[in-house]
């Protein structure tokens, strides 16, 4: 969803589903109450025990993707057509791997080609939400994207070089 005008949300995609769970992986009845509101009232909502593994797997595909649309100015479509930006696309989610890694998060063995893959099969004309904020001068997320992988890698002493040029790449625009 992006706030395409005053008052205006839209949504592309068809990913509509709410991920939610304890952080100590302890599910509580009122946890599971919580999700049959949710499934009563027509959202698709699914209550998990791995909540840190479904947030990485969402933080992997949000990086990735918002730093392949801001690389080539443009939806992810066209973004991962172009050699240039297809390349970011990867190599932060590369980056974000590694970092996950270093804090003791285990992936399933294909979740790169699983990331890729989602990201080929979204709305080929979808925008990041970073670019559209981007486009129309208002604040980004950068710093609850790129500038957490950046500030997680620091901690582990990962290297993360095209996080980085993109981190900068997208304040410089904001200054």
């Amino acid at each position: 969803s992006t706030k395409t005008a005053a008052n205006v949300i839209t949504q592309r995609g068809t990913q509509k589903r709410l991920v939610f769970g304890p952080r100590d992986g302890k599910v509580t009845p009122k946890m599971r109450e919580i999700e049959r509101i949710f499934i009563d009232a027509g959202i698709d909502a699914k209550l998990t025990e791995k909540i840190e593994s479904k947030l990485w797997k969402k933080f992997l595909f949000v990086v990735s993707f918002s730093s392949a649309t801001i690389a080539g100015k443009c939806a992810i479509g066209e973004a991962l057509a172009k050699p240039a930006s297809k390349r970011v696309y990867e190599e932060v989610l590369r980056e974000a791997l590694a970092v996950g890694r270093a804090e003791g998060v285990v992936f399933e063995p294909d979740i790169f080609e699983q990331t890729l893959r989602g990201a080929l099969e979204f709305d080929p004309l979808t925008k990041s939400s970073m670019l559209v904020d981007l486009e129309n001068h208002r604040q980004t997320e950068v710093e609850a994207l790129q500038g957490t992988l950046i500030r997680l890698a620091e901690k582990r002493q990962v290297q993360v070089p095209v996080t980085r040029q993109i981190y900068e790449q997208i304040r410089n625009v904001v200054k």
